[in-house]
């Protein structure tokens, strides 16, 4: 689950890119990455699997946080009855 808090949101995702940058000695080619200056900071990207053997993504705008202050338990009972949080 993703959530914004207060207009930010602390995900890290790093993408390959061939023409991009190891920003830490210690990391290997496959971490060539280019920054995104935040223009995907409202968003996440969701992937599906799809058999037998490819993935469909998809991007949408971060939810914001619930306001209810329920405990844990109650609100993985309510999501494991009906797969909402909410």
């Amino acid at each position: 689950m993703d959530f914004n808090l207060q207009n930010s949101v602390h995900t890290l995702a790093i993408y390959h890119n061939p023409s991009g940058c190891i920003d830490r000695p210690f990391l290997t080619e496959q971490f060539r990455h280019i920054l995104d200056n935040g223009k995907l900071d409202g968003y996440i990207q969701e992937i599906q699997y799809k058999p037998p053997l490819s993935c469909e993504t998809a991007w949408r705008p971060v939810r914001p946080l619930p306001n209810q202050s329920e405990a844990f338990e109650t609100v993985w009972k309510h999501y494991r009855e009906d797969g909402n949080v909410f």
